[in-house]
């Protein structure tokens, strides 16, 4: 299912195979448009290409238009996106919805390529390592295993959300401000490569199978030094203590923890807004003055309780046993 409940859109091998449609020059002659000048700089030639919802099955005849910059043709029934390759100077490509299941290494020689859109397709196989200048990458609703993406320097905005990915490792990418890996089979942090995301500002682990959130901080201890927003919803996060693996970003504003079992304990909100102070919306929910007075002086109870049940683990094995159970009680511990 999708985040808001709708099916998957990629397409189910088992459909029955459209009739063979190819690109050809009378398909091609009134969907091509923007005459340009060419990248030599030494002639014009039509550089944008828009063919949406046409039925094509193949694309072969793009070796005849090098000069192609911007390229549409969602909503077809394309499998081999191969002769993407003859055009050096491609800028966008736009290919949603077709039946795409290889992006093979021949592509990677796309040095201008800088926004692509892949979602709604059936894409197993990645093999691209490189888009140096691609800011933009959709790849959502695909059936991806996993990723790496090792050179993508210039990537700003990255998609992949319901595919089956078990791991988005490495991601070199390390202008990133926005993260979409929502509903895949991730199950741990550490399956996504959080290191030197210095821009990262949006994170979207939705319905990943999480049941801790150890792994944040990434290989530094530091990863995340710009979020702002992260969205866990629907997770397996039972205790609020798992909430102390975020405490150090201290640019954290809105977090979302709806439908995993943490959010049942009787003092959720306080829980969490004493271990993240700077918090301004919980959930749905805006963080009030009051709640923030309250999560201060809750905290502070927190950490008297907690040095008091050190001071008395020094007595003794029995006493210490008590100690730690009033800790788990005092921090909310689930386990």
């Amino acid at each position: 299912m999708s985040e808001d409940g709708a099916p998957h859109r990629h397409h189910d091998d088992s459909h029955e195979a459209p009739p063979d449609n190819p690109l050809s020059v009378g398909l091609i002659t009134p969907a091509i448009s923007l005459l340009s000048r060419t990248g030599n700089g030494l002639s014009h030639a039509y550089t944008k290409l828009t063919l949406i919802s046409a039925g094509i099955t193949d694309i072969k005849l793009l070796n005849s238009y090098p000069h192609l910059r911007y390229v549409d043709l969602s909503m077809n029934a394309i499998k081999d996106v191969a002769p993407l390759a003859a055009l050096e100077f491609l800028l966008s490509a736009d290919l949603h919805g077709n039946r795409i299941e290889r992006v093979g290494q021949e592509l990677g020689n796309l040095k201008y390529l800088q926004h692509v859109d892949l979602k709604a397709n059936s894409i197993r196989q990645w093999e691209v390592t490189g888009w140096p200048l691609c800011g933009f990458l959709n790849l959502d609703d695909n059936a991806l295993s996993g990723l790496a993406l090792p050179e993508f320097t210039s990537l700003l905005h990255l998609s992949a959300t319901r595919n089956t990915l078990e791991y988005a490792t490495p991601l070199n990418t390390p202008t990133l401000q926005k993260l979409y890996l929502s509903n895949n089979p991730i199950a741990k942090v550490s399956n996504v490569d959080l290191n030197d995301k210095k821009h990262l500002q949006m994170l979207h682990l939705r319905e990943c199978g999480l049941e801790s959130l150890e792994g944040f901080a990434g290989a530094d201890g530091k990863a995340l030094p710009a979020l702002v927003y992260l969205n866990l919803r629907g997770n397996n996060i039972h205790s609020t203590a798992e909430i102390d693996h975020l405490s150090y970003i201290t640019t954290l504003r809105i977090l979302v923890l709806l439908d995993n079992p943490v959010t049942s304990h009787p003092t959720y909100r306080l829980e969490i807004l004493a271990r993240v102070p700077k918090l301004d919306r919980l959930d749905k929910d805006p963080i009030t003055d009051e709640e923030r007075e309250e999560a201060s002086a809750y905290k502070i109870q927190m950490v008297e309780k907690n040095h008091a049940a050190g001071a008395d683990g020094a007595e003794g094995d029995g006493q210490q046993q008590d100690s730690d159970a009033d800790k788990d009680e005092d921090l909310g511990n689930d386990d």
